[in-house]
């Protein structure tokens, strides 16, 4: 029967590599591009009257988006890692104030989950 050695510094190197923390800033753009089609946005509301009510900050959260791709350092593993290595990593995020309630609600808004939806399309 073969065994398999694994190569320890080899695959650090892989996991830091380039070509992976390009891979990574790919595959960030995907979800990023999946969150924008989704993202909710305000839209004036019509009041009986006929009065018409501009939200605060319409589009501010589709706006908001943006991706990294860097190399998360060995520190960050977490603390059950067998193994740490300085890996590769693609980050999406949102910097409009009500992000967080956008992704997941509050007694007012409803849980959009716009990043998670995005996140499991992307694959």
């Amino acid at each position: 029967m073969a065994r398999l050695q694994i190569n320890q510094r080899g695959m650090g190197e892989m996991l830091a590599a380039p070509w992976m923390v390009a891979d990574m800033g790919r595959r960030a753009a995907a979800v990023m591009a999946l969150a924008e089609s989704t993202a909710p946005v305000d839209q004036p509301r019509v009041l009986d009257s006929g009065r018409v009510i501009q939200p605060p900050h319409p589009g501010r959260y589709k706006a908001s988006f943006s991706t990294r791709a860097d190399v998360r350092p060995k520190s960050e593993d977490p603390p059950r890692a067998a193994q740490r290595f300085a890996r590769a990593r693609g980050r999406v995020e949102n910097s409009a104030p009500e992000a967080r309630h956008v992704e997941y609600g509050n007694g007012k808004t409803p849980a959009y989950a716009t990043l998670r939806a995005a996140l499991r399309a992307a694959g």
